[in-house]
């Protein structure tokens, strides 16, 4: 089974402000739940360094994430309004099992919700 890492554009993405994602999933792509696609949505509700999904299906195996605060950094509570969440100046990697086969094209869609960080 093939697992995709996307350390770099999920860092960026998922890392920065998450809290409520599924209140803030405001354009779902028109073929989520269709045969062969898969879905996951990261809260951040609490500080651990390796959180499951908090929703999502996947039929090829358990996704996984892996957050990696910067320097001085850590896990905030409440934000700015926000619940669950971690600076931008870390990495957060998210492995995300595959279809098995591979397809002439994939559509790989991500949502974020983000707010520049103040600096310390």
């Amino acid at each position: 089974m093939r697992v995709l890492s996307y350390s770099a554009i999920v860092a960026l993405v998922v890392g920065v402000v998450a809290g409520l994602a599924l209140a803030d999933d405001l354009n779902p792509p028109p073929w989520r739940g269709a045969p062969g696609s898969t879905w996951q949505v990261w809260q951040f509700g609490d500080p651990s360094p390796n959180p499951p999904p908090d929703a999502g299906n996947n039929p090829y195996g358990v996704p996984s994430s892996t957050i990696a605060p910067g320097i001085g950094q850590a896990w905030l509570p409440t934000w700015d309004g926000r619940t669950g969440v971690w600076p931008l100046s870390g990495e957060i990697i998210i492995e995300i099992p595959n279809r098995p086969l591979p397809l002439p094209f994939k559509d790989i869609w991500i949502q974020l919700t983000w707010q520049p960080q103040v600096p310390n």
